[in-house]
């Protein structure tokens, strides 16, 4: 009874929270204003300026998603090399332990 009770509680919230996403969604794919627009004012644009306006817009996210999908190679490549550098130290330090192990089995054998 009490485990019915609890997942209808969780049901109720998920779908809360899917509402508030909604919500939240719809805010953020309201329409922006153009840059320089007087707030609360009825402003006519020509249709020229609305596509060069939309135009910008669409530049400005390239440009935006061309940064990140630089910035998502960069950490890519440095993630690469900090695996290349620690793969180096690890035969650099196999190789001291090699020429160690030898020095010392050279020392037993002349005592």
């Amino acid at each position: 009874m009490e485990m019915a009770v609890g997942i209808e509680l969780l049901q109720h919230e998920n779908e809360g929270l899917h509402e508030a996403i909604k919500v939240k969604n719809k805010r953020t794919a309201a329409w922006k204003q153009m840059a320089g627009d007087p707030q609360g004012v009825a402003v006519f644009y020509s249709p020229t300026k609305v596509a060069n306006w939309r135009q910008e817009q669409q530049q400005q996210a390239q440009v935006k998603e061309d940064q990140q999908a630089q910035k998502a190679a960069q950490r890519a490549q440095q993630a690469l090399d900090k695996q290349a550098k620690q793969q180096q130290q690890q035969e650099r330090k196999q190789q001291r332990e090699e020429r160690a192990a030898t020095a010392r089995q050279q020392r037993a054998a002349k005592a």
